[in-house]
């Protein structure tokens, strides 16, 4: 039942494309929590924190390089996600400046625009105060 004159059907437009041989095409795998996971307790703390850092070794840009460097840790403390604050300011007047804020771990930054965190997510607190409170 090749050619009907009824609408085909997932089934039926499934047998089409193997009988064309048609190849769909394919996305890489973005590694997730898990996976790195599974890496790190398949090689190796030592061999784990050799690639982490050939992989932050390679990065020049200040965005993408705190990205992955909270995603890498959030990996290895087993943490749902997490923040970096940077000190920014003069000596005067300090204040935390978080370019990646939340980041979730396995999260791809190639699915948000420019290939890294956006900078809607940038949280700035002053210095002395806590993200919940004074400190």
């Amino acid at each position: 039942r090749k050619y009907t004159s009824l609408p085909p059907n997932s089934i039926n437009m499934l047998s089409l494309l193997i009988e064309s041989k048609v190849r769909l095409p394919q996305c890489a795998p973005t590694p997730s929590k898990s996976s790195k996971r599974d890496q790190l307790r398949g090689q190796g703390e030592r061999d784990f924190f050799l690639n982490i850092v050939r992989d932050v070794a390679t990065d020049l840009d200040l965005k993408s390089l705190s990205h992955k460097t909270v995603d890498n840790i959030s990996v290895l403390l087993d943490a749902d996600g997490a923040s970096l604050f940077l000190v920014d300011g003069t000596r005067s007047k300090h204040t935390l400046v978080s370019k990646v804020f939340d980041v979730h771990s396995g999260a791809s930054r190639f699915l948000l625009p420019g290939g890294c965190a956006s900078t809607d997510n940038e949280v700035e607190v002053p210095w002395g105060v806590g993200v919940l409170g004074h400190v």
